[in-house]
C-alpha cells in the first residue's frame, strides 16, 4: 500500500479505518471499500486489493477511471456524480460486473459506453442518467437491445414491450422474419397456390415472347387466424423425410447370448427395425 501513501496520505489513512472497521488485517482479505465523496481528481491503483467485490468512487472529481485494471472480482461498482467523459479502455475488463451506476457525468456517446459493457454478461442494474448520451433519441431502446442481460435500467425495470420495441428498431433482418410469420397476429401470406382453381389460373400470363409470367396481383390471398396455423401450413409444404435403423436395445448381452443355448434364434427375433419419419 506504499503507492498510495505516497500518492495520497489523507486517503492511506482512510484505508486503514476502513480495514480496521471491517476487521481485516491483509490486503487480499479486503472485499468492500469505501472511497466515495473525497473529491478526489485521481485514485491510484488498487491491484493491492485482489479481492475486491464491491467499490464506491462516486462523488468525486474523476475524469477516468484507471485504478480497477487488477480488480476482476468485482461485483458492484459506484461511479456516480464525477466528471468522467470516457469509460473506454477503463471497465471492459470487469466482466463479472452485476452492478454499474454511472449516472450524473459527462459521457456523450452511447456506443462507446455499450461497447464497453458489452462483455458484461451478468450486468443486471445500470444507471446513465444525468449523462449526455440520456439525450439521444432511442437511447434506452439502444442500450436494451445491446446489453440484454440489463433487468434495470436508470432505476426503471425494463419491460417486456420495451425489450420488444428495441427488437423491431435494431434488429431489423430477424424482426422481417419475425414480422413475416406475424406473431401473435393474423397472417397474410402472397405465394404461388399449389391448386389450380380459376383464381390461380388467372394470375399466370404470357408475355409477347410466349413466355410464361405471374401476375401476384392475381394470386389470392391466404389468412390464418393464429400463428400456429401458419406453422401448420409451413411444416406441411415441407419435404418428407425418413430413416431407418436397428434398435439394438432389444438384443441381449453378451453374457446373456453365452447362458441361452438359443441366443441366435433370440437375437434375429428381437432385432427390429425403426423408422422414424419427419419433414424438413
Amino acid at each position: 500500500m506504499e503507492h498510495i501513501l505516497e500518492a495520497n496520505p489523507s486517503l492511506h489513512q482512510n484505508l486503514q479505518n476502513q480495514m480496521k472497521s471491517q476487521h481485516v488485517m491483509r490486503l487480499f482479505e479486503v472485499e468492500e471499500l469505501y472511497l466515495g465523496k473525497l473529491s478526489l481528481g485521481t485514485i491510484p491503483s488498487l491491484h493491492c486489493f485482489p479481492n475486491l467485490q464491491a467499490v464506491w468512487l462516486n462523488g468525486n472529481r474523476l475524469l477516468k477511471v484507471d485504478c480497477l485494471k487488477d480488480n476482476l472480482r468485482l461485483g458492484d461498482l459506484y461511479l456516480h456524480n464525477n466528471k468522467l467523459i470516457s469509460i473506454s479502455g477503463s471497465l471492459g475488463q470487469l466482466t463479472g460486473l452485476k452492478t454499474l451506476l454511472l449516472h450524473n457525468n459527462q459521457l456523450s456517446k452511447v456506443e462507446e459506453v455499450v461497447q464497453e459493457l458489452k462483455n458484461m454478461q451478468g450486468l443486471q442494474t445500470l444507471t446513465l442518467f444525468d449523462n449526455p448520451v440520456a439525450q439521444e433519441k432511442h437511447y434506452r431502446d439502444y442500450v436494451i437491445f445491446h446489453l440484454p442481460s440489463v433487468k434495470v435500467l436508470d432505476r426503471h425495470e425494463i419491460t417486456f414491450n420495451e425489450r420488444m420495441r428495441a427488437q423491431r428498431l435494431f434488429d431489423t433482418d430477424n424482426q422481417l422474419v419475425r414480422d413475416r410469420l406475424a406473431f401473435g397476429s393474423r397472417v397474410e401470406t402472397r405465394g404461388c397456390p399449389a391448386d389450380t382453381s380459376a383464381g390461380a389460373a388467372k394470375a399466370i400470363k404470357q408475355d409477347g415472347g410466349g413466355k410464361a409470367e405471374i401476375d401476384r396481383s392475381m394470386i389470392p390471398q391466404q389468412t390464418f387466424d393464429s400463428i400456429e396455423a401458419a406453422y401448420e401450413q409451413r411444416r406441411q409444404r415441407k419435404t418428407p423425410m425418413e430413416f431407418t435403423y436397428f434398435d439394438w436395445s432389444r438384443v441381449p448381452r453378451y453374457q446373456q447370448r453365452r447362458t441361452q443355448s438359443d441366443s441366435k434364434d433370440i437375437m434375429v427375433n428381437q432385432l427390429q427395425r425403426v423408422t422414424v419419419r419427419y419433414q424438413v
